[in-house]
């Protein structure tokens, strides 16, 4: 079973990485995933690279349509202290985070090793 091609961002959503600033990490790790400099990724980047990753582990897992209500509810119901395309970001990397990898000895989804060129690793 060949990796996940965005094996680095699931390892970042299931806090494989240090978490520094959440648009600066993800510029990084979406710019890896889509073979673009960091700097030249934007916000609308990295939220179509989250969207194209995360929705259909959301779309194929139990309950899709409560578990999306249920994101678009928290969203909607959320004060926006915060840059409402880091909200949407985090959400999406929640889906990520739940995705089961393994069932017992069983592959459900093949992960690279996180690499550590890319974000300092969680010891």
């Amino acid at each position: 079973m060949d990796s996940h091609s965005a094996s680095q961002i699931i390892h970042y959503a299931k806090g494989r990485f240090h978490r520094g600033e959440l648009f600066k990490d993800l510029q990084i790790l979406v710019g890896d995933y889509a073979a673009i400099p960091p700097g030249h990724v934007s916000y609308g980047d990295i939220l179509n690279v989250l969207c194209d990753v995360a929705l259909p582990f959301l779309f194929t897992g139990p309950s899709p349509q409560r578990h999306l209500s249920e994101i678009l509810m928290k969203l909607g119901g959320t004060s926006v202290s915060g840059h409402l395309t880091d909200l949407v970001a985090l959400e999406l990397l929640s889906i990520l985070k739940l995705i089961r990898v393994k069932d017992g000895d069983r592959t459900l989804v093949a992960l690279a090793e996180p690499n550590p060129d890319l974000l300092p690793l969680v010891d």
